[in-house]
């Protein structure tokens, strides 16, 4: 049981000698002029490139939206409208007899 206690006896001794550790005066002052340099720090194509980049992205998701509804569009009615390959090959004057 002596043992345990000359051991933490000489734990807090060797605590005596210490110091409080101090930092460099200007640490704080170079930190915080480093982190406001940073926030305000835009480079100038950065500046010019988001209004188009904006603009850009709106004309996209409008372009998506609208083929969206335009291939959803229910067919139409019409008396002469044949299917998509006999279009297409009504256009090209194809016919079933040339032996594609």
């Amino acid at each position: 049981m002596k043992n345990i206690e000359q051991l933490v006896n000489e734990t807090m001794e060797s605590l005596d000698g210490l110091q409080r550790a101090e930092a460099n005066p200007f640490l704080y002052t170079r930190i915080m002029q480093r982190l406001k340099n940073r926030s305000g720090y835009q480079p100038a194509y950065q500046r010019k490139l988001m209004p188009v980049m904006a603009v850009a992205l709106v004309l996209f998701i409008s372009l998506n939206i609208l083929s969206f509804y335009k291939v959803n569009e229910e067919p139409r009615s019409d008396t002469n409208a044949g299917t998509g390959i006999e279009n297409f090959a009504n256009d090209y004057n194809l016919s079933e007899s040339e032996g594609f």
